[in-house]
């Protein structure tokens, strides 16, 4: 069993400044491609979460939503818009909604 330490941070630098593909890399390099695969993996993983996490301390995720008619409530239309997508939901249980909402988000 190898006991080789690597500096994955400084790894991943040079990777992503040699424009290899990961395969290439790990020729040159003399590194397992798999290995490398799973560092980045960790990273973006790490990255992607702490990208959401500031943007959610940065700027509320939550949209103001206005009843135009509360008599109409039991059989609503609800309407979600983002850029060019167009979700129409007819849906009276708001925990379903609750729940689709969350599940949107992931």
């Amino acid at each position: 069993m190898s006991t080789k330490k690597y500096n994955w941070d400084e790894i991943i630098s040079n990777f992503q400044q040699s424009k290899l593909s990961q395969a290439e890399f790990c020729r040159q390099n003399q590194l397992n491609a798999k290995y490398l695969n799973l560092q980045l993996s960790k990273r973006n993983f790490t990255k992607s979460k702490n990208t959401q996490s500031d943007a959610t301390h940065k700027k509320s995720v939550f949209v103001k939503a206005i009843q135009s008619n509360p008599q109409a409530a039991s059989s609503s239309l609800i309407i979600i818009e983002l850029n060019h997508i167009k979700i129409k939901i007819q849906q009276n249980d708001p925990i379903w909604l609750a729940d689709f909402c969350k599940a949107l988000s992931l």
